[in-house]
């Protein structure tokens, strides 16, 4: 698969991501480049290979969620770009 300029160029404007023409063609042949690679790997026969999804054997360690209090909110807050009434306030995520 190969990838075009336009589709570097506008995944660029979507992730909000400046780059240089030089950057966008060398971004392509890298991503070019994955996608091959990734054509191959499914070329492979895997029907004899059993599914893995686990191969170290290690458990998740879970603990109880316990609300503590925090004590340094001024601290917290000084660090945001905007605080309304005790809370950060961000850019609106969805519309």
């Amino acid at each position: 698969m190969q990838i075009t300029p336009e589709i570097i160029k506008r995944t660029a404007e979507l992730s909000r991501i400046a780059l240089t023409a030089g950057e966008q063609a060398n971004l392509g042949r890298e991503l070019t480049g994955i996608l091959n690679h990734i054509d191959e790997l499914q070329q492979v026969n895997t029907k004899t290979v059993e599914p893995t999804n686990q191969v170290t054997n290690l458990n998740n360690m879970y603990r109880d969620d316990i609300v503590k209090p925090y004590d340094n909110v001024a601290g917290l807050l000084a660090g945001a770009h905007e605080v309304v009434e005790n809370y950060i306030k961000v850019k609106q995520v969805l519309p």
